[in-house]
């Protein structure tokens, strides 16, 4: 499984790949829109976790794009809450949303639990 992990907060990101990678994924990280959409075109995911606000805009593109190629999971994270206006402008509808702070290893589960069904 491949995952494209997106968050301008490098701590943040690091901890998800580390994490990711012990739970057997091939992650890619990405710490902008931009960033992310150059890997979107130059390889293939399974797996989407995004940051829902970045130093560079709401990554709704971003997300599109990943529907559009794969089709998998899409997570989103953010430190508002779900019904916060900011968020409105991102599509959510196909988007599990994680509040932060949040376990990785619940999120890791959650996606699991998703394969599985599937």
């Amino acid at each position: 499984m491949r995952a494209l992990l997106l968050d301008d907060d490098e701590l943040v990101l690091t901890m998800l790949g580390t994490r990711f990678k012990k739970a057997g994924y091939e992650t890619s990280l990405a710490t902008s829109i931009s960033e992310a959409m150059h890997l979107l075109n130059t390889r293939s995911f399974d797996v989407l976790v995004s940051d829902a606000v970045l130093q560079d805009g709401i990554p709704s593109a971003v997300i599109d794009r990943f529907q559009q190629l794969s089709g998998g999971p899409t997570v989103v994270c953010s430190g508002y809450s779900k019904n916060d206006p900011l968020l409105s402008k991102l599509k959510t509808e196909s988007a599990i949303f994680f509040q932060k702070p949040f376990s990785i290893d619940d999120l890791i589960n959650r996606l699991s639990e998703l394969r599985q069904a599937a």
